[in-house]
């Protein structure tokens, strides 16, 4: 019989090994096709479009290589590789994930002198490739994280991610607002981005909104931005991308999730349309994969940075205790692949990614409808090639 496959006698019996037909599915590169002969054996054909002589396709899958995961539209807006973000407070962790291929976003010191010393080394050290500066909002001292967008403004950055905003503040309407333009065909365009984490509907809604006329306002009345600005400012959504980031309050990711995503259907249309994200619960690649199967365009992977970061400024794994239940599975997945957190962390991503696109591969096969081989375990996990 012409062509490989791997076939599987009825009742599940190996007649060649049920993991020569995982190791192929490991392959995410490429496409394949289950298919069935005569008497019902299954097995897995390497060539969808040319299957062995006599051999039923029962369902198409793919290339899905990780670079897939996600929207395009991410990739395109923010110049990554992948549809993931990974924060950090350290510049050089910063580079290794922006020379993975993700959204680096920078976690600045507090002090402000010392802030803006940090701001100045990570611009030197990506040249022009985009970063994100990453405010978070006290509500001890608000004022500090205006200060920082001002900052940012400044000093001509380009993607200001937000975190712990209620809803828009006077900096962050001006950040909005004062670059706006309009391109050829009369649509409101900007150098500049922002990214707001939002923890509840309300907050995903006050984003996703334009920016609230009595800010703009203010603007207009100081002589910071002009009427056209104005305009402009008030037919398009307050941020970019909206990223729903749960656990930490009383909506949990999932839910936060699938609300944000029903919000952008009735409050925004096909010419400003934001990304929606995901933060918090994204710590395994099944996490991943489920994340971006309910729609999400990408995904922040805050507790694999923030083991990365902590394993590599520590040193070794003792102190990983106390780990939230996310960050925990992170640590047991690549303890389980034998994986040394301490190593570069661009394999430790790409690792994890593909091991998402390999679960993501699977779905669709189930979905299929189609029947699967019996394999051993039923649902294989994906490992690095020998």
């Amino acid at each position: 019989m012409s062509g490989e496959i791997a076939f599987l006698r009825p009742g599940g019996q190996a007649l060649r090994g049920s993991e020569a037909i995982a190791d192929r599915l490991r392959d995410l590169d490429s496409a394949g096709a289950l298919v069935a002969d005569a008497q019902g054996r299954l097995g897995l054909a390497p060539n969808p479009l040319a299957p062995p002589e006599g051999q039923r396709v029962l369902c198409y899958y793919p290339p899905l290589p990780p670079e897939r995961l996600g929207s395009p539209a991410f990739r395109r807006e923010f110049g990554s590789r992948f549809a993931v973000m990974a924060p950090a407070a350290d510049l050089g962790l910063a580079q290794a994930f922006g020379d993975f291929g993700a959204l680096a976003s920078l976690i600045p010191p507090a002090r402000p002198q010392e802030a803006e010393m940090a701001v100045a080394r990570a611009q030197r050290a990506f040249g022009g490739r985009l970063f994100a500066l990453r405010v978070r909002r006290d509500s001890a001292r608000p004022e500090a994280a205006e200060a920082m967008a001002e900052l940012w403004a400044r000093r001509g950055g380009r993607v200001l991610e937000v975190e712990g905003f209620a809803a828009p503040s006077l900096a962050l309407a001006l950040w909005r607002s004062e670059t706006l333009s309009r391109d050829a065909e009369g649509a409101a365009v900007s150098p500049r981005r922002l990214i707001a984490r939002v923890s509840d509907p309300a907050s995903a809604e006050a984003f996703l909104r334009p920016a609230p006329a009595h800010l703009l306002d203010q603007l207009l009345a100081r002589g910071l931005i002009d009427a056209e600005r104005r305009d402009l400012a008030l037919g398009s959504p307050m941020a970019d991308a909206v990223v729903a980031a749960g656990g930490a309050g009383a909506w949990p990711t999932l839910p936060l999730l699938a609300r944000t995503l029903r919000l952008r259907e009735t409050l925004c249309g096909p010419q400003v349309w934001p990304l929606v994200g995901a933060a918090g619960g994204a710590g395994s690649p099944q996490a991943l994969a489920a994340l971006f199967a309910m729609g999400a365009d990408h995904l922040a992977l805050d507790e694999a940075a923030l083991v990365l970061e902590k394993t590599q400024r520590l040193g070794g794994g003792a102190f990983l205790h106390g780990l939230d239940e996310t960050a925990e599975e992170f640590r047991a997945w690549s303890d389980h692949l034998d994986l040394d957190l301490g190593g570069p962390p661009q394999e430790i991503l790409g690792r994890l990614l593909r091991a998402a696109a390999f679960e993501a591969r699977l779905s669709w096969l189930a979905l299929s409808g189609a029947p699967m081989p019996p394999l051993h375990p039923p649902r294989p996990s994906w490992r690095p090639p020998a």
